[in-house]
């Protein structure tokens, strides 16, 4: 009864799942989706070349799949992808994050960006800046470009400068930050299933919505790996609260 309520799939590339162990992913995902008592599922980072529409349909199949997914993006111009050896364009970028919106319409979209890759142009940032405004990512991880001894971009000619890297990082950790806060205060009014973590410095009780929202709630049950569903009821201040449907 007290057991697991959730559980992350994670790994380095899990769409490369079946080329190491033989077996598909689509069809792990549907054991697991049938495990006794288990109440939800997530995955952490897939490469978006992996995400095919058979493994789409799986999640649609169960409601215990969460709304959220993981999509490295790296960059949104070609030629960095390129000089990266990504296995996907800024098209089939685009294409599989349409794809996942038309399965799942209210899903939370996480992406890492790499910024000062080697030879990153100013008019390749923008061309980042401008996808991720475009694209309906809601949660952006960013990372400054670091030297990794011995690879192909650590001997590249053209290294970014240390406050360029800085200045990129910080341009889109505050476009994040501001698209995160839209994306939840877009939540107000709709209900979720929230699993409740833990009781927070303010006295409130904190969790995450399928699609990865940060809630608060003041009751005074013990609601500590608890799954509840919430009606997520205003936005205040940057935080999302909720209530319990009775």
């Amino acid at each position: 009864e007290n057991g697991f309520k959730e559980i992350i799939l994670t790994g380095v590339n899990i769409g490369e799942y079946e080329s190491t162990s033989g077996e598909r992913l689509p069809d792990m995902v549907k054991q697991i989706l049938e495990i006794e008592g288990l109440e939800r599922l997530r995955l952490s980072s897939v490469e978006p070349n992996t995400i095919t529409d058979e493994l789409l349909e799986v999640f649609k199949s169960s409601p215990k799949f969460m709304d959220h997914f993981h999509i490295p993006l790296q960059s949104g111009d070609d030629g960095v992808l390129k000089d990266m050896k990504r296995k996907y364009s800024v098209e089939e970028y685009k294409a599989i994050i349409n794809k996942i919106i038309t399965a799942f319409p209210d899903a939370g979209i996480g992406a890492d960006i790499i910024v000062g890759h080697p030879g990153e142009t100013e008019e390749q940032f923008k061309n980042t800046y401008d996808l991720l405004k475009e694209l309906p990512i809601t949660h952006f991880h960013v990372f400054p470009f670091s030297k990794r001894k011995n690879t192909v971009s650590a001997k590249h000619a053209e290294q970014i400068q240390h406050g360029v890297k800085k200045d990129r990082s910080r341009t889109l950790n505050m476009f994040g930050d501001a698209k995160l806060g839209m994306f939840a205060e877009d939540q107000v009014g709709k209900t979720s299933k929230v699993l409740f973590e833990r009781i927070n410095k303010h006295g409130y009780w904190e969790g995450y919505t399928t699609n990865y929202v940060r809630v608060w709630l003041k009751s005074d049950l013990d609601l500590k790996n608890e799954v509840r569903n919430v009606q997520l009821s205003k936005f205040e201040e940057g935080q999302l609260y909720c209530e319990i449907i009775k």
